[in-house]
């Protein structure tokens, strides 16, 4: 019977966890933030809320958040990764143009990889004037996020980490009191390598 207890108080939790991704998912894509990965034959969007997000999700993700995606798409930018495609390169542009993401290596920026819990929330971070190495470091992102209310503790060591949880974060980073500090993102290039982002 406490077997069954257990079970069923898990499945509870997930329940719990996949409304509000789906909530959070649906108010994101009211404000054009997440488009999802397609679209049902009834024309609503397929979210995939249970899919490992990559790094040219989170990346798209955060220009969008900043409110930068058509100024993104307007820019011609350098980079000096080769492994970008052409409908990625304005969100990865402006991202390392600005300072906000670096290249897994020097000239590959492996944007199909999944990108970790902690990872995430530091673009988030960034996207609401924190700096990395400075208000927070990448490792730990989520103690900051946990302060700032965005997170609860669930992501200190999560043992998976999906799209439902870039959208949940995404959502709460929306009400986030942003930092009202002046902003230099140098400090980015100068405490991480590119296999932290």
């Amino acid at each position: 019977r406490s077997t069954l207890m257990r079970s069923s108080a898990a499945s509870d939790v997930y329940k719990r966890q996949s409304d509000e991704a789906t909530e959070a998912a649906e108010a994101l894509y009211e404000l054009g933030l997440f488009k999802g990965t397609g679209t049902n034959p009834d024309g609503t969007p397929i979210f995939d809320l249970d899919k490992t997000p990559t790094r040219n999700q989170a990346i798209i993700m955060l220009v969008r958040l900043l409110g930068k995606e058509e100024e993104a798409k307007a820019g011609t930018w350098k980079i000096p990764f080769t492994d970008v495609s052409d409908s990625m390169k304005p969100y990865i542009g402006y991202a390392y143009t600005n300072g906000l993401t670096n290249g897994y290596t020097a000239t590959t920026y492996c944007g199909t990889n999944p990108i970790k819990a902690n990872q995430y929330i530091a673009f988030v971070l960034r996207s609401l004037g924190y700096e990395s190495g400075k208000d927070f470091e990448v490792s730990s992102s989520w103690k900051l996020s946990d302060k700032l209310g965005i997170t609860n503790g669930q992501y200190e060591n999560p043992s998976t980490f999906t799209r439902g949880d870039v959208a949940i974060i995404s959502y709460k980073s929306l009400s986030c009191q942003k930092k009202t500090d002046p902003v230099s993102y140098t400090h980015l290039r100068a405490h991480e390598t590119g296999r932290n982002l």
